[in-house]
């Protein structure tokens, strides 16, 4: 079965915090109207939205056989703004939204939030990661609070994988506001863009974005596997 996931900062309440007009609100609506019902993508993560943002949404849009998963809980000073939408015909939501943090002295940092689903017709288990980093202007590509959220998001991959060095049916998505070559995804979170390495090593994350940073021509399915990866 094809799956398709797609990630979009609706930009409506950064933080949780709800700022949005009715305009900006009726906007992203059609948008979640487009996406969900001409695209038919099978699960719609949102980011920066509030519990108002979703009252308008779920009133307002066409949501016939689509789930839901929001939890604004409140971290710290902050609090999470992320949440999804999913089609019920390709997936079973089996555990509701759950927020991971890690702690780093007395602050509380925002990990992701964690979706487990099973997907119909094969019953198989799909762990999806929702996160909304902090920009690089509160925390730079060399912070160690970067490297902490990869490493600590790396552990939460291997926790949900049955096998050792074999990753699971694992989705990471979200804004994470960082390069995908940055040492903190490549190295921490390791993370390639190089489908054939992938295969080889089914401890790497799969970063299927990264290709369209390094080339000339968009990918299309008549590639081959060695021309449509690698550094």
């Amino acid at each position: 079965m094809r799956l398709s996931f797609v990630w979009w900062n609706t930009s409506l309440s950064p933080a949780g915090k709800d700022r949005a007009t009715d305009a900006q609100r009726q906007v992203v609506c059609s948008m979640v109207n487009i996406i969900l019902n001409q695209m038919q993508v099978d699960f719609l993560a949102l980011g920066e939205i509030s519990e108002k943002d979703v009252k308008v949404i779920l009133e307002n849009c066409q949501l016939a056989n689509i789930g839901n998963g929001f939890d604004f809980a409140k971290v710290g000073r902050s609090r999470f703004d992320t949440g999804f939408l999913y089609r019920r015909d390709k997936l079973v939501l089996i555990d509701p939204l759950r927020p991971i943090i890690t702690n780093k002295g007395n602050r509380t940092l925002k990990l992701a939030q964690r979706a487990d689903f099973t997907i119909r017709g094969c019953d198989k288990s799909l762990h999806v990661f929702i996160s909304h980093w902090p920009s690089l202007l509160w925390c730079p590509e060399s912070s160690a609070d970067r490297h902490l959220l990869s490493i600590k998001l790396r552990e939460m991959v291997e926790e949900v994988s049955p096998e050792h060095g074999k990753i699971g049916n694992v989705i990471l998505l979200g804004d994470y506001n960082a390069e995908p070559y940055n040492d903190s995804f490549a190295e921490q979170l390791m993370a390639t863009r190089d489908r054939v390495l992938a295969r080889k090593m089914p401890n790497l994350l799969y970063n299927p974005f990264w290709r369209h940073l390094g080339f000339s021509k968009p990918y299309s399915s008549d590639m081959t596997d060695e021309g449509s990866g690698g550094t």
